[in-house]
Protein backbone atom coordinates (compact mmCIF):
# COMPACT_ATOMS: atom_id res chain seq x y z
CA UNK A 1 0.00 0.00 0.00
CA UNK A 2 1.54 3.04 -1.05
CA UNK A 3 1.07 6.44 0.52
CA UNK A 4 0.47 9.18 -1.34
CA UNK A 5 3.03 12.33 -1.25
CA UNK A 6 2.23 15.36 0.60
CA UNK A 7 2.81 19.21 -1.17
CA UNK A 8 3.17 20.20 2.56
CA UNK A 9 6.45 20.17 4.76
CA UNK A 10 6.25 17.43 7.60
CA UNK A 11 5.34 18.56 10.84
CA UNK A 12 7.22 17.53 13.48
CA UNK A 13 4.71 14.71 14.91
CA UNK A 14 4.99 13.33 11.49
CA UNK A 15 9.04 13.41 11.29
CA UNK A 16 8.63 12.44 15.45
CA UNK A 17 6.82 9.12 13.83
CA UNK A 18 8.76 8.38 11.27
CA UNK A 19 12.07 8.56 13.33
CA UNK A 20 10.51 6.36 16.04
CA UNK A 21 9.76 3.58 13.37
CA UNK A 22 12.98 3.42 12.08
CA UNK A 23 14.94 3.18 15.05
CA UNK A 24 12.05 0.44 17.15
CA UNK A 25 12.87 -0.88 13.70
CA UNK A 26 16.52 -1.47 13.99
CA UNK A 27 16.85 -1.26 17.72
CA UNK A 28 14.99 -3.66 19.86
CA UNK A 29 14.65 -3.50 23.52
CA UNK A 30 16.74 -6.99 23.57
CA UNK A 31 19.40 -5.40 21.37
CA UNK A 32 22.72 -5.86 22.50
CA UNK A 33 25.64 -2.64 22.32
CA UNK A 34 27.85 -3.73 19.79
CA UNK A 35 30.80 -1.23 19.14
CA UNK A 36 31.83 -2.48 15.98
CA UNK A 37 28.44 -1.59 14.77
CA UNK A 38 27.25 1.54 16.05
CA UNK A 39 28.57 3.81 13.35
CA UNK A 40 26.98 1.51 11.06
CA UNK A 41 23.38 1.71 12.58
CA UNK A 42 23.64 5.35 13.01
CA UNK A 43 24.46 5.34 9.25
CA UNK A 44 21.61 3.42 8.51
CA UNK A 45 18.81 5.20 10.79
CA UNK A 46 19.55 8.56 9.17
CA UNK A 47 19.65 7.28 5.78
CA UNK A 48 16.38 4.96 6.57
CA UNK A 49 14.85 8.40 8.07
CA UNK A 50 15.61 11.05 5.34
CA UNK A 51 14.74 8.63 2.86
CA UNK A 52 11.13 8.02 4.62
CA UNK A 53 10.87 11.93 4.43
CA UNK A 54 11.19 12.66 1.18
CA UNK A 55 8.45 9.92 0.54
CA UNK A 56 5.97 11.54 2.05
CA UNK A 57 6.22 15.01 1.20
CA UNK A 58 7.62 16.77 -2.13
CA UNK A 59 7.56 20.12 -0.29
CA UNK A 60 10.53 21.95 -0.60
CA UNK A 61 13.14 21.39 2.61
CA UNK A 62 15.96 20.39 2.96
CA UNK A 63 16.43 17.77 6.23
CA UNK A 64 19.26 17.66 8.37
CA UNK A 65 19.21 14.34 10.47
CA UNK A 66 22.09 13.34 12.97
CA UNK A 67 22.07 9.97 15.18
CA UNK A 68 23.92 9.47 18.19
CA UNK A 69 24.26 5.78 19.82
CA UNK A 70 25.30 5.64 23.54
CA UNK A 71 25.90 2.69 25.44
CA UNK A 72 23.38 2.66 28.35
CA UNK A 73 25.91 2.48 31.65
CA UNK A 74 24.13 5.16 33.64
CA UNK A 75 25.88 7.81 32.30
CA UNK A 76 24.39 11.69 31.92
CA UNK A 77 24.16 13.00 28.94
CA UNK A 78 23.05 16.30 27.65
CA UNK A 79 22.70 18.74 24.58
CA UNK A 80 21.52 21.71 23.12
CA UNK A 81 21.29 23.24 19.91
CA UNK A 82 20.36 26.48 18.32
CA UNK A 83 19.51 28.09 15.46
CA UNK A 84 17.71 31.05 13.61
CA UNK A 85 15.17 30.40 11.16
CA UNK A 86 10.91 31.18 9.84
CA UNK A 87 9.40 29.10 12.45
CA UNK A 88 6.34 29.02 9.62
CA UNK A 89 8.32 26.47 7.62
CA UNK A 90 11.70 24.92 9.59
CA UNK A 91 10.54 22.72 12.20
CA UNK A 92 13.17 20.94 14.40
CA UNK A 93 12.72 17.61 16.87
CA UNK A 94 14.35 15.00 18.92
CA UNK A 95 13.58 11.49 19.27
CA UNK A 96 15.21 9.85 22.45
CA UNK A 97 14.76 5.61 22.42
CA UNK A 98 16.22 3.40 25.40
CA UNK A 99 16.67 0.02 25.67
CA UNK A 100 18.80 -1.74 28.15
CA UNK A 101 21.71 -1.67 26.76
CA UNK A 102 21.81 1.61 24.60
CA UNK A 103 20.66 4.88 23.89
CA UNK A 104 19.19 6.30 20.42
CA UNK A 105 19.17 9.79 19.76
CA UNK A 106 18.14 11.19 16.57
CA UNK A 107 17.28 14.72 15.92
CA UNK A 108 16.04 16.28 12.79
CA UNK A 109 15.67 19.54 11.15
CA UNK A 110 13.57 20.03 8.56
CA UNK A 111 14.59 23.63 6.92
CA UNK A 112 12.68 24.92 4.41
CA UNK A 113 13.79 26.61 0.89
Amino acid sequence: MSVEKSNSPLKSEEIDKVVKDVVEGMISEKAEYVHSQIQLWCNQIVESCTKKFLELSDAPVKYITSCVILQNKGIGVHAASACHWDAQSDVSTTVKHEVPEMICIVTVYSIGI
